[in-house]
């Protein structure tokens, strides 16, 4: 399979078009040096009985194709083509993927050691995992206290992901995998049911991790106020978003607003400071009552200068807009007393209570 390089660029700058008229003069300059196949988009496949032989003729195609420029309505174009090669169309998709993605030159044969191959094959593997323990009901919320920085009285819990295959416990590293499996929002709702109805029966404050993907899905955000409706969680409830640029679309801005003013929910701003979006708009526009420090801050403090002077700052701010502060990643007593004497509100970390099985909490309750 061989692909063209920028072709969107081309299709961008010199118009629909010429773009088409690219697209052709690519096949007839493929054709000179054997039969060539269209395939959808700016794609084409040549067919072989062997991947070194067909290497060889893909390789002459390049080398010549990029010494000559297309002509095309008194343009000259540089084409350049990225392929790969493989006993399938499959692998040699992937073999491609792999060839521009990582830039590993312009040609690769599939290889089943290949980077791509092995996320594939770990992307199958928990596709069909998560599909089971949602069959299965193995999604199961853990929390994790939030204590008072001053008195260390834990003032709410934070729900967190878990997912149990053959008896063990799972963190949310495999998150990504759902996204791209359709599968996110899926788990969302089984954690927003279970930890909303723990909470409604006990006399605690919790806070659920909620992203941009989950809070633009329209039938979501239905779920989810049916839900704070139905368990009556309203004024127990914190969503920590996280830090991101796109929770400046406007839609969403008005969403939250609603949540806040109408419906009672707290919002929380996870991962502040990490740097990937408007901190003047944050605070300026969005319905925010905390600020919960990026994790890489508060680990690293006690060896970084910089790292403690940035928590002051956040700090400081964050009392002169009347905001409420969460430290997490709290690990020892060092990094407690600091953060204290700094002036933080709340702290959470191994240091306080890992994060344990909700039903537990039920218990303790």
């Amino acid at each position: 399979m061989l692909n063209i390089d920028s072709f969107k660029e081309i299709n961008d700058f010199y118009g629909m078009e010429i773009g088409d008229k690219v697209l052709m003069k690519v096949g007839e300059f493929i054709s000179k040096y054997t039969p060539v196949y269209k395939l959808s988009a700016d794609e084409y496949g040549i067919l072989g009985d062997d991947c070194n032989v067909v290497h060889d003729i893909v390789e002459k195609v390049i080398r010549n194709i990029e010494k000559n420029n297309i002509k095309i309505d008194g343009h000259e174009i540089e084409i350049s083509l990225s392929a790969g090669i493989g006993e399938s169309i499959e692998k040699a998709d992937m073999a491609l993927k792999y060839a521009k993605n990582k830039k590993m030159g312009k040609i690769v044969i599939f290889d089943e050691n290949l980077e791509i191959v092995k996320n594939y094959k770990e992307y199958m593997e928990w596709k069909n995992i998560i599909k089971q323990a949602l069959r299965d009901d193995k999604i199961i919320p853990y929390v994790q206290p939030i204590v008072d920085a001053k008195t260390k009285e834990t003032k709410k819990y934070e729900v967190l992901l878990r997912l149990e295959h053959n008896g063990k416990i799972y963190p949310p590293f495999f998150l990504e995998h759902a996204k791209r499996a359709g599968l996110y929002v899926d788990l969302q709702k089984v954690m927003i049911k279970k930890s909303f109805e723990v909470f409604s029966k006990i006399d605690s404050n919790f806070s659920i991790n909620l992203s941009v993907m989950e809070l633009s899905n329209v039938s979501f955000k239905k779920y989810l106020l049916d839900m704070i409706d139905e368990y009556k969680v309203s004024e127990k409830l914190t969503i920590e978003l996280l830090e991101d640029e796109k929770l400046m679309d406007e839609e969403l801005l008005g969403f939250l607003i609603f949540l806040r003013e109408m419906v009672g929910v707290e919002i929380a701003i996870d991962d502040f400071g990490s740097g990937n979006s408007n901190i003047s708009y944050l605070i300026r526009k969005m319905p925010v009552t905390i600020l919960k420090l990026d994790g890489s801050l508060i680990k690293d403090m006690m060896k970084n200068e910089n790292n403690k002077k940035l928590i002051q700052v956040i700090v400081s701010m964050a009392k002169i807009f009347e905001l409420k502060t969460i430290a997490e990643f709290v690990e020892n007593a060092e990094i407690a007393e600091c953060l204290e004497k700094y002036g933080v509100d709340c702290l959470q970390g191994y240091y306080f209570s890992k994060p344990f099985d909700i039903n537990n909490l039920k218990e303790k309750e």
